[in-house]
């Protein structure tokens, strides 16, 4: 063969096969894009998972110093914490900033109480004749309070709670863990909207039918 002929054969075999050899990196590149876009799906789902949802969340004190029980006794009051969505009302009887809470407070009662609601009215005297069991009594049958009241005489649960004020309610999850405080009045329908969120999470939680 010719010189002339062979030299522009050799440079069309090489150019072709530097074509076909540039071709083929490009389609071994594309194959990991595509694995890493799927890897950064998965990720993300991953990563929006609530499992650190409680971090963060104190759990609700244990009932100390409790002189007193209406409406319940202790081993029935601490078998129904357990498990159940429980709103703790710090009052006294003798504030007309807690008496003003009381309609809403037992409405809820009435109204959630048997999908997993528990109240507890913890009652911690200002004054001293607040401390007499029979006026908390007549106090608990004058507002229509059917949810059980403990007497905090000594301020015991009051400190564990670290509270200062009355009215204070305080809700806690059916796994004890604290997700809501509110001081003072108001903020009623906020409040009711927190008592059904956590009650659907409970029964979703448990299982249990809305």
């Amino acid at each position: 063969m010719k010189s002339e002929i062979k030299i522009p054969l050799i440079l069309g075999i090489v150019i072709l096969a530097g074509v076909i050899a540039f071709s083929l990196s490009l389609s071994v590149l594309d194959l990991p894009q595509q694995t890493l876009g799927n890897t950064s799906d998965e990720s993300k789902t991953f990563s929006n998972s609530d499992l650190n949802s409680k971090i963060g969340y104190k759990k609700a004190p244990e009932l100390i110093g409790i002189s007193g029980y209406i409406n319940t006794l202790p081993e029935e009051l601490q078998k129904k914490i357990h498990d159940h969505v429980v709103l703790y009302d710090i009052w006294t009887y003798s504030c007309i900033n807690c008496v003003r809470t009381l309609p809403f407070i037992t409405a809820w009662d009435e109204k959630y109480s048997d999908q997993g609601l528990l109240i507890i009215g913890i009652h911690t005297p200002e004054f001293e004749f607040e401390k007499n069991i029979e006026n908390v009594k007549l106090a608990v049958t004058k507002h229509g309070i059917h949810y059980p009241v403990v007497l905090d005489n000594d301020r015991k649960t009051w400190n564990a709670f670290e509270n200062n004020y009355w009215p204070r309610k305080y809700i806690a999850d059916h796994e004890g863990y604290i997700r809501y405080d509110h001081i003072g009045e108001g903020g009623y329908q906020e409040t009711e909207k927190v008592i059904q969120d956590l009650l659907s999470e409970r029964n979703e939680s448990l299982g249990l039918n809305a």
